[in-house]
């Protein structure tokens, strides 16, 4: 075993994330066109890369740090040395790319595969700055909320800037501001406020929307960030807002809106 892979295995939440993404790439490879199922195809590419972005973003949300981000480098390798045999049928030791089709096609895993290590060091640099940020700084709240998993809390707005936190038992009221969803400079709220109130108008949902949305990549790194802030501020290490088999997602907790938010 890869000392990247022994640093990921020691991760917590490593089990449900492979197990999440092999769920995903199963239903990849029952959903391929007949069109992407040979080897070597023109279309089978297309699939290829959806399976490799699977991977890709798996591993991704078990980086948090350094030595993250330098074991998550080392995986991107084999991840793009198995898109080569998925499109070829052999491993890349075995089957150079001698045709220029060939050499287009390891062009393009390439490509992504930096294209994934730069989202990589985004996610770091968020992730230390988050945690230079853990000290809850003046006007933001800490929760007297006890929550041992994520089924027991809820979570309802109110208004535009404020919402109701509750355990069944107990509740809070808090606004953006106190619970650090706000902009620095305008505080004003910031776009992980946005999408936590598009969750609760959705009741808990956020489906992707068919074919190929220009907005929904920006979203996902927004729902990294915001698990990230929902983890930090409950003291929680599942996931809050796990993946729906590629399909959206889907939160844990019981989120939605009173009808003094309509008003």
């Amino acid at each position: 075993m890869s000392e990247a892979m022994k640093f990921f295995k020691a991760q917590p939440g490593y089990l449900r994330t492979i197990a999440s993404m092999q769920a995903d790439l199963e239903a990849m490879h029952r959903g391929a066109t007949p069109q992407e199922q040979p080897y070597g195809s023109s279309s089978r590419i297309d699939y290829v890369i959806r399976c490799l972005d699977r991977r890709a973003q798996a591993f991704l949300e078990l980086v948090s740090n350094v030595p993250g981000l330098e074991a998550y480098e080392s995986v991107l390798g084999d991840i793009g040395h198995a898109a080569w045999e998925e499109y070829t049928g052999w491993p890349v030791d075995r089957l150079q790319p001698l045709s220029a089709r060939a050499d287009g096609v390891m062009t393009t895993i390439l490509a992504r595969v930096q294209h994934w290590v730069r989202e990589a060091y985004q996610r770091a640099a968020a992730e230390q700055s988050e945690a230079e940020a853990k000290v809850p700084s003046k006007g933001q709240a800490v929760t007297t909320l006890t929550i041992m998993t994520w089924d027991e809390l809820k979570i309802f707005f109110l208004s535009d800037f404020q919402i109701e936190i509750g355990n069944g038992k107990i509740t809070e009221v808090r606004n953006c501001e106190e619970l650090g969803f706000v902009d620095r400079r305008s505080h004003l709220p910031n776009g992980l406020w946005k999408v936590l109130r598009s969750l609760a108008e959705s009741e808990g949902r956020l489906d992707k929307p068919d074919g190929l949305a220009a907005d929904w990549a920006p979203l996902e790194k927004q729902i990294e960030r915001l698990r990230k802030r929902l983890r930090q501020y409950f003291e929680l290490s599942e996931d809050p807002l796990p993946s729906n088999r590629g399909a959206g997602y889907r939160a844990r907790f019981a989120i939605g809106c009173r009808p003094s938010y309509y008003q």
